[in-house]
């Protein structure tokens, strides 16, 4: 071997000396290639320009896009419905039965007040006399002195013949109903065909006149109030034959005084006579605007259920005994007690 091949430093040199000729060479080669590709590259250069500036179009001289049109959609198809067919139909499944109206019916008196419940009508039906009202019937059976059981009413409800119930009391008019058919008949009362119309509130009662004064004035009702006779200073009696005609004409009755319940402690604990027309049939009886009625015969009326109750076990008494309010409860001897005896 040559000195050159022994000597470390003399090797070293020599590498690097290779390393720099190789990325000379490098260079070198691709120089030329770039020289060589020169004229393509400013060809493709000026073309890209030309395109540039050819595209540039001063502002508000461009022209509208024109837009390639959306494919029109197809009309839409109306959907039908088909009804099932495989189930019953219901709507023919209990057909309602014609309208009957119920005949040999007449109402010969109303008693209306503003709450429905309250209200009651008499009612003549096969030649008996009844009170109604828009409760719901409870029914218990009574036996004769002559041993024939039969099916009565608690207290006045809304049956006047199977099948036909009262729905509505007004002032002049019954609305009953033929269940069968679910159609409503109107009674007139008296058959007289009167409108149903909301009357006037009679006006506030004036200064009391001596009970000798209000002889022959007033209503009808009132006048006829005027047969009841004075026994004390709480007791009257009236003739015979005066429970029937008045039973008959509730409705004039009511239109004497306007009747409200009385509250206390959030609880109807009476029933209250707020006003009542001039020389009224209530005054003729020693009632007066004001007066509040808490219990009849002891029985209490704290509710429609029991007034209506009391009604139907006093329609034939003899003696009937008023507790009555008078005034404010905290003052003295504002509690008195009416006597009525009918004969």
């Amino acid at each position: 071997m040559s000195a050159l091949a022994h000597h470390p430093r003399n090797i070293r040199t020599t590498l690097v000396n290779l390393a720099f000729a190789g990325a000379a060479l490098a260079l070198a080669v691709r120089g030329v290639v770039l020289i060589l590709s020169a004229p393509g590259l400013a060809a493709l250069v000026g073309e890209s320009a030309t395109g540039a500036a050819a595209r540039s179009v001063p502002r508000g001289t461009e022209k509208p896009r024109a837009w390639v049109p959306f494919p029109a959609l197809a009309p839409e198809k109306q959907e039908v419905i088909t009804p099932l067919t495989d189930g019953p139909d219901l709507s023919s499944a209990v057909p309602k039965a014609p309208f009957v109206p119920l005949n040999g019916v007449s109402v010969v008196g109303i008693t209306w007040f503003t709450e429905p419940t309250f209200s009651l009508a008499a009612i003549v039906y096969n030649a008996e006399r009844n009170i109604h009202s828009v409760n719901d019937c409870e029914w218990v059976t009574l036996t004769d002195p002559e041993g024939i059981q039969k099916k009565v009413p608690m207290s006045p409800c809304n049956q006047v013949a199977e099948g036909y119930l009262i729905r509505e009391i007004r002032r002049f008019r019954v609305r009953l109903e033929h269940v069968a058919s679910g159609e409503m008949q109107d009674l007139d009362l008296y058959g007289d065909g009167k409108p149903v119309v909301a009357l006037a509130m009679p006006p506030p009662a004036g200064p009391a006149a001596p009970a000798g004064d209000t002889k022959g004035k007033g209503s009808a009702i009132s006048k006829m109030m005027d047969n009841v006779k004075q026994l004390g200073p709480n007791h009257w009696e009236a003739p015979a034959g005066m429970r029937e005609e008045v039973l008959g004409r509730l409705s004039e009755v009511a239109m004497e005084g306007r009747w409200l319940p009385y509250f206390e402690n959030g609880k109807i604990t009476g029933f209250k006579l707020a006003q009542t027309v001039p020389n009224s049939a209530f005054d003729k009886i020693g009632l007066k605007s004001g007066d509040v009625i808490k219990s009849v015969n002891g029985y209490d009326i704290s509710s429609p259920d029991k007034m209506l109750d009391v009604f139907t076990k006093l329609r034939d008494a003899r003696d009937i005994n008023v507790d009555v309010q008078r005034g404010d409860a905290s003052q003295k001897g504002a509690k008195s007690s009416l006597r009525y005896t009918i004969n």
